[in-house]
């Protein structure tokens, strides 16, 4: 960049501080830049400092497979709160949920999906239970709820075990 001296000369004016290099201009942070102006007989400026503040508030998105119904079955040991029953593929037993997010994929930065008002799930238990998802990013930004609704249900059939053999005879 060039500007006018008081001569009239185009002065030179230089970033002294380079504050992006090595650190990437998507890095979260403050940086001050410094600019001075030099003419051509060598006379500079005062030292400007610039401050730049680079923040993250983009939310990330949550998805997952529609309906946002699952069914499983009682005493299965299926966790709503599981981090990888979340994010498998519903093929695999899990939800299929995914996060995605601008900064922390862009950055290599890992994205927590937390299950929220789970209090009342218990998979011993037939019912339906209504648990919502958030993802939240590595600046704290959270996503858009999502809400499932899990059924539990006892499809397996009673074992019996009794005596061994046909025969079971009873006295009166």
């Amino acid at each position: 960049n060039n500007g006018l001296d008081s001569d009239g000369n185009y002065a030179t004016i230089e970033d002294t501080a380079k504050p992006f290099v090595g650190t990437g201009s998507d890095a979260v942070g403050t940086y001050v830049i410094q600019y001075q102006a030099e003419d051509k007989d060598g006379n500079t400026s005062v030292v400007y400092n610039y401050a730049v503040t680079v923040s993250d508030n983009v939310k990330p998105t949550l998805s997952g497979p529609t309906p946002a119904k699952i069914t499983v079955e009682a005493n299965s040991g299926f966790d709503v709160t599981d981090p990888t029953t979340m994010t498998a593929d519903t093929a695999s037993g899990g939800l299929g949920l995914v996060a995605t997010d601008t900064y922390d994929d862009a950055n290599s930065l890992p994205i927590i999906i937390t299950a929220q008002n789970t209090g009342s799930y218990d998979n011993r238990k037939t019912g339906v239970y209504t648990v919502t998802y958030v993802a939240t990013d590595s600046n704290n930004n959270a996503s858009d709820s999502l809400t499932y609704e899990v059924t539990v249900e006892d499809t397996t059939a009673p074992v019996f075990v009794g005596p061994a053999g046909d025969e079971v005879t009873y006295n009166t």
